[in-house]
């Protein structure tokens, strides 16, 4: 066995183990690398800004029939009252518990149907407010609305359910109008008009 072969072999032995210590061929430069390196590229991994995670909503508080009055007041005042975006196109349907059976509440917006005998259409929005503990959980589930229209939809009902009522601002209502309004129902009780006297 020559010399040559003999420092392979004690060179390949040195690196068995650890395997980061050498590179096989020669291991003396690797043990002697600039520590500046490695100090460098931990103070830029350092350097690098970390994102903020949004704020969660602060839960809502009160007992499951308070936000759901709150949920509700907020969507027939502001979603179907006078000026609502959703008052020619869609109804309101709510069914709530009362307190002594727990307060479980769920208001689902149908689209309105004016063709069939039961105007109430497709489901497109769905809020379900169910009992934890003292106060409740509440899931809001947009079905047939632009996905921006839910979201906007998903955020007032948070912020209803957490006792801010406001309806939002003028141009987010505004972008829920539809381009063509159906036209306005006949009144059935409308009295005629009166002939006028024939002289």
């Amino acid at each position: 066995m020559t010399k040559t072969t003999k420092h392979h072999l004690a060179t390949a032995a040195l690196c068995v183990w650890p395997l980061w210590l050498c590179a096989c061929s020669n291991t003396s430069e690797l043990l002697k690398a600039p520590s500046g390196l490695v100090t460098g590229t931990i103070e830029k991994i350092q350097s690098i800004p970390i994102p903020a995670l949004p704020e969660a909503d602060p839960e809502p508080t009160g007992s499951p029939t308070e936000i759901y009055t709150r949920i509700a007041r907020g969507a027939t005042v502001c979603w179907f009252g006078a000026h609502g975006a959703l008052k020619r196109t869609h109804i309101f349907h709510a069914e709530a518990e009362p307190p002594a059976k727990g307060g479980r509440s769920e208001i689902i917006i149908h689209e309105k149907d004016p063709v069939t005998p039961n105007p109430r259409g497709n489901r497109a929005f769905r809020v379900l407010v169910t009992p934890s503990g003292d106060t409740a959980t509440v899931e809001a589930e947009n079905s047939r609305f632009p996905l921006e229209t839910g979201q906007r939809m998903r955020s007032d009902v948070r912020r209803w359910a957490r006792g801010d009522l406001r309806c939002g601002d003028a141009n987010q209502t505004k972008g829920w109008e539809p381009q063509q309004k159906p036209p306005e129902p006949e009144t059935p009780n409308a009295r005629p008009k009166s002939r006028e006297r024939q002289t």
